[in-house]
């Protein structure tokens, strides 16, 4: 690429950041996040140079105590092109205090000042210069892991000082990009503590603290990109929200046909043969030849009188009867029911011995004697007191049942 073809330098620096997740044994997780504060970024065209700072920060929770304290932060971005491209950042964050305390004071730091500083320069086409250094003033390491740990004023790119219990801690950590030539990036953190499920009275602690970052960068080309400062990744439990489709089952009603059996009583006609007594008086006459003597000459003559006998005689007249069953009406079925009626006929037959009667003498003088028979009692036979009985006994039964 030849000279002099467009550039764009950016930086950015801020003076702490921290991000870190409590998990207790009881209960949720709970978040204790401070920063990036304060924050310098630019990008030229035009040239720039952005100052910012804060007089202090705390940073706390509940199950952790105090995780950091800081004096005075201050931060720097400035940058030229595109003739000369050049992009630096600065930070500089001073009375540091870091402590991780677990069940005992795990690590402590401490220094007067922390400060980094990044700075990319050079022209397009050639490579392009990076610099970048840290400053710790005054540093000194603490807590259980920190014995026998020292810190130097500049330590060395990458210097690890710390790798045990979860704890990660890196001195002047330095991140190169790009392929030195058509665009360099080159990201510093003074210092930079990852913690992974460091053990705390009552729960866990995961994350990251970065004290003073500042980065610097210049791209090459005919577009003029812009580039937004970022802090070091870190390690961050972030819920991320996934849509899901729910099936809500619906309840539809659905009318099933039932066939549902109906006992239907049906009038069943039923045969009842019902007996009714009927008394029915028949006269029949009876002739009876009674001798009238007659007081003529030539002897009595006699004379046939007609006399009526009763007799009883029963009778049995059927007599039609319909018995319902409780069913629809149409379907009685009328049946003949024979019914005994005793018919009783009473004969009168005269009785006893012809009375003569005298009378007075006719013309030859001859009294005439007249008999009169004397009408005998009506009387029922055996036979038929029984039959009356019967019928009497039937018609009384019958009477029951209808009441």
């Amino acid at each position: 690429m030849a000279s002099g073809q467009p550039a764009t330098a950016t930086s950015s620096s801020f003076g702490e950041s921290v991000n870190l997740v409590v998990v207790p044994i009881v209960g949720g997780s709970v978040t204790i996040t401070s920063g990036p504060l304060p924050t310098a970024v630019g990008t030229t065209p035009p040239p720039y140079n952005v100052t910012n700072s804060l007089a202090s920060v705390t940073v706390s929770g509940a199950l952790t105590g105090q995780v950091l304290s800081t004096g005075l932060l201050t931060v720097n971005a400035n940058g030229s092109a595109p003739a000369s491209p050049d992009a630096a950042g600065t930070a500089t964050v001073n009375n540091v205090a870091i402590s991780v305390t677990g069940l005992t004071p795990l690590l402590t730091i401490g220094a007067t000042t922390v400060s980094s500083t990044s700075h990319v320069s050079g022209t397009c086409g050639s490579p392009l210069a990076t610099t970048g250094s840290t400053t710790l003033e005054n540093a000194v390491v603490g807590g259980t892991l920190g014995v026998g740990l020292s810190i130097p004023v500049n330590p060395a790119p990458n210097t690890v000082l710390l790798d045990l219990a979860g704890i990660r801690v890196v001195l002047n950590e330095q991140i190169l990009a790009g392929d030195g030539l058509a665009s360099r990036m080159l990201t510093l953190n003074a210092i930079h503590i990852t913690l992974t499920g460091v053990g705390l009275t009552g729960g866990t602690l995961s994350g990251d603290i970065v004290i003073s970052h500042s980065e610097g960068g210049v791209i090459c080309g005919a577009g003029v990109p812009t580039e937004t400062p970022t802090a070091t990744p870190t390690n961050t439990a972030t819920p991320t929200p996934t849509n899901t489709s729910t099936n809500t089952p619906t309840n539809t009603p659905t009318n099933t046909p039932t066939d549902t059996p109906t006992n239907t009583p049906t009038d069943t006609p039923t045969n009842t043969p019902t007996n009714t007594p009927t008394d029915t008086a028949t006269n029949t006459p009876t002739l009876t030849a009674t001798p009238t003597p007659t007081d003529t000459p030539g002897g009595p003559t006699p004379t046939s009188t007609a006399s009526p006998t009763q007799t009883q005689t029963p009778t049995v007249t059927p007599t039609p009867s319909v018995t319902s069953s409780g069913g629809p009406p149409g379907t009685e079925t009328p049946t003949a029911s024979p019914t005994a009626s005793s018919t009783a006929t009473v004969s009168q037959t005269p009785g006893g011995s012809p009375t003569p009667t005298p009378t007075s003498p006719g013309e030859g003088g001859t009294p005439t004697v007249i008999a009169t028979a004397s009408p005998a009692v009506p009387t029922l036979s055996f036979a038929g007191l029984v039959l009356l009985g019967l019928a009497l006994a039937a018609a009384g039964l019958l009477l029951t049942r209808r009441g």
